[in-house]
């Protein structure tokens, strides 16, 4: 007698075999659907710059790029960062099938609302925009709570940011005074979230990589009780700048606040990655925001530092920059490639980021000069817009997209994602367990362990093959015990 998780498993398993490949992980519709978006809203915003196109929305031009950029874009790249993180968290498959399209879906139906909101009215638009954050928060949150999981705080902060959207589009519609307090709050979330998952990642994949160097000195540490502080410090100075953006102890708070980010990514040793754009890029992008966080406070202090340099710095800066950066870092590993920002990477280019990254520098002075201003608000846009698709006719090649990946090493039905989660443990158990989502191989039961790519042959006489995973750990007792586990079909 099969009990409800079990169905459970064995219907979320179903699901992903029976999928097309843009279905099997959320890193593959929201990464792809939010890179085009972007490149939408933008050459929209560009077209709207430069009178050759009247937007079909309600929304004002200017708070229709915002909130698309914010609400839109950032919104969808979270939703795929989420999709993708959350197994890895909890150890559960991830949402696959039917859900994740609905769910990609009513996003799709959001933007296109808020688009055409002249003919829709201001509800409906509302109702699915923010209700795509809701139903976000919600599949989210099972998975979380069933696993019994530390990253609620996570899943929080992105109901919140659901709130922030329906602020925001009660704000356009002329229901309240204040009309940047939805746009407010949605920045403030958003850095919270980069502040406190930037500071898992960024010294967790340098550690690493100064390891595979050979470094063994000064490697950085993970979070401390100093980094928590820091996070709480820019939370509470957003926190007054969301409130009420005027107030010079706000801006005192900021300057504060940014100083200690400042800190806090020099202690990771971003300087000794510099060959290595993979990682570096993560250091970039982190950089801006201490920088956002004290041209704000300097802004709030009621000196001469534009308030839309900051915010660029802190949007375009950070927060692209930062999207960039884990949105290649994720389509690559979680697609069984190489994590090099090479040449031959012909989908989401690595090796071409700077455009993107450097494009905020030009933005964040675009208004002081009404000529010039325009001329470098329009260049800034192509950089970024070039950035996510350097070349729109590699979109159909890039891994998101594809049946197979590129090393090599494929499974029967092409729905290698669906064993991509979890540590090696639960991998080798779904592996033994599973033996027909996976290449055959008449060898029979052992490890072998060779430099990057390891294989796990079951009793059935599977083979699961993970490249990028560095060592199982433990001493060879521990690793045949581990072995003996697999071959019984039992995860631990």
């Amino acid at each position: 007698m099969t009990t409800r998780g079990e169905e459970m498993l064995a219907l979320r398993r179903s699901r992903m075999a029976s999928s097309p490949p843009i279905f099997r992980g959320g890193f593959r519709p929201f990464f792809l659907g939010g890179a085009l978006w972007a490149t939408i809203a933008l050459a929209c915003w560009l077209a709207v710059l430069a009178g050759w196109f009247s937007l079909p929305s309600a929304m004002d031009p200017l708070i229709w790029h915002r909130h698309e950029m914010l609400f839109g874009f950032v919104g969808a790249v979270i939703a795929g960062f989420l999709l993708t993180a959350v197994p890895n968290w909890t150890g559960r498959l991830p949402i696959a099938g039917l859900p994740l399209a609905l769910l990609f879906g009513l996003w799709l139906a959001a933007r296109m609302a808020v688009l055409f909101s002249a003919s829709l009215g201001a509800v409906l638009p509302a109702l699915l925009d923010a209700g795509f954050y809701i139903a976000l928060a919600a599949l989210t949150a099972r998975e979380v709570l069933a696993a019994k999981n530390r990253n609620l705080p996570v899943v929080g902060l992105v109901l919140l940011l659901g709130i922030a959207n329906a602020t925001d589009h009660a704000a356009a519609a002329g229901w309240l005074t204040d009309t940047d307090l939805g746009v407010r709050a949605a920045i403030s979330l958003v850095t919270i979230i980069i502040s406190i998952i930037g500071g898992r990642i960024i010294p967790s994949f340098t550690r690493n990589w100064m390891t595979k160097q050979g470094i063994t000195t000064g490697l950085p540490s993970q979070p401390s009780r100093f980094d928590l502080f820091v996070i709480g410090a820019t939370a509470l100075a957003l926190l007054a700048w969301t409130a009420t953006a005027d107030i010079p102890l706000g801006g005192s708070f900021l300057v504060l606040a940014g100083g200690l980010q400042a800190v806090r990514l020099l202690r990771w040793g971003g300087l000794r990655t510099a060959t290595a754009p993979i990682v570096a890029i993560l250091h970039i992008g982190y950089a801006w925001l201490p920088l956002g966080l004290l041209l704000l406070g300097l802004n709030g202090l009621g000196l001469a530092v534009p308030r839309s340099a900051a915010i660029h710095a802190l949007t375009a800066g950070a927060m692209g920059t930062m999207i960039l950066a884990v949105m290649t870092r994720a389509t690559l590993g979680h697609t069984g490639r190489e994590l090099t920002a090479g040449l031959e990477y012909r989908g989401i280019k690595p090796h071409r980021q700077s455009p993107g990254w450097l494009s905020p520098v030009r933005s964040t002075n675009a208004y002081r000069k009404p000529g010039l201003g325009r001329a470098r608000l329009l260049g800034s846009c192509r950089g970024r817009s070039r950035s996510f698709f350097a070349n729109p006719n590699d979109i159909g090649r890039t891994p998101l997209c594809r049946w197979r990946r590129t090393s090599g090493i494929s499974y029967r039905d092409g729905s290698h994602d669906m064993v991509g989660y979890g540590n090696l443990q639960h991998l080798a158990a779904f592996a033994a367990v599973q033996p027909g989502l996976c290449k055959t191989d008449p060898a029979g039961p052992q490890t072998h362990i060779a430099g990057r790519q390891h294989q796990i042959r079951c009793r059935q006489g599977a083979i699961l093959r993970r490249p990028g995973i560095v060592g199982i750990g433990g001493d060879h007792n521990q690793r045949r015990r581990m072995m003996e586990q697999v071959r019984a079909g039992i995860a631990e």
